[in-house]
């Protein structure tokens, strides 16, 4: 977990480990920078990932995703061993860590200016030169952490990944496929039909019929809802809506046409309403 401390004029965060079994023993794992978020320990309980950043920075100016082996005393107690950066630093900023069922890390990292998906395979978690973008695109696969928590990745039981990607001004659902070695090589991209232009949230799971995906979003005409997208059979619907009125439009709402501003830096996409 993350505690905040609040004592002598000062605010502190650092990870620690609750037990569970009544105690109520808090053991510290980490408390060396300024901030922390989003502690992800492996499926198998070895390693512990976590996205970290000091002061002046906010997490999309500078940010490091690091990892340490996790240690199981004799006790019962949980420690860290030494950690180090995977991803991010020196005004490159990360984000969602997440483990995939091969025992892989994923993160966001925007070292080529894009937030960019990259994997840090299984058996080289202790060589931050092992990552590599999955994809190479002009698009971003991760947000301003203006809240923690962002969730917009997902494993699939094949190993691909379903994800949110934002470009040309709208978000996008796609799904990455791997080659078929895994070993380097940039993985194949697939959209998928949604009818949502911004999306807050992504899960994947899969049924009798294939796989779906659960996404929380919006549509032009539509406030922010659930809806469940099928991968192959039938079409996406609304499990759950936060506003149950409809407006029509071109009444009620404008809603917005895609266009793209020249600019000296490059061509910038927006919305026209």
């Amino acid at each position: 977990s993350v505690e905040e401390r609040v004592g002598g004029g000062t605010t502190g965060h650092r990870l620690v480990a609750v037990a569970t079994d009544g105690t109520q023993v808090v053991a510290q794992l980490f408390d060396g920078s300024d901030f922390v978020a989003a502690p992800r320990p492996s499926p198998d309980g070895r390693w512990l990932a976590w996205v970290s950043w000091n002061h002046p920075s906010m997490p999309w100016d500078s940010s490091e995703v690091r990892l340490a082996p996790l240690l199981h005393e004799e006790d019962g107690t949980i420690g860290l061993g030494e950690d180090h950066c995977v991803g991010g630093g020196d005004g490159c900023s990360v984000g969602q860590p997440r483990w995939c069922g091969d025992g892989s890390l994923v993160f966001v990292d925007d070292r080529s200016g894009w937030w960019l998906p990259y994997r840090l395979p299984g058996d080289r978690l202790d060589d931050p030169s092992a990552a590599d973008p999955l994809v190479e695109l002009a698009a971003e696969f991760h947000a301003p952490d203006w809240v923690l928590g962002q969730s917009t990745i997902d494993e699939l039981h094949d190993g691909s990944l379903v994800l949110r990607m934002h470009r040309e001004g709208l978000d996008h659902l796609v799904r990455l496929v791997p080659p078929p070695h895994r070993r380097g090589g940039v993985w194949s991209l697939e959209g998928i039909d949604q009818p949502c232009v911004t999306i807050a949230g992504v899960v994947a799971a899969r049924d009798d019929e294939g796989w779906w995906a659960g996404v929380l979003g919006s549509t032009a005409t539509e406030a922010q809802s659930v809806f469940e997208v099928p991968s192959a059979v039938g079409r996406p619907s609304v499990r759950r809506s936060s506003a149950p009125a409809l407006v029509v439009p071109g009444s009620d709402v404008a809603v917005a046409r895609p266009f793209e501003a020249d600019t000296p830096a490059g061509p910038v996409p927006g919305q026209f309403f």
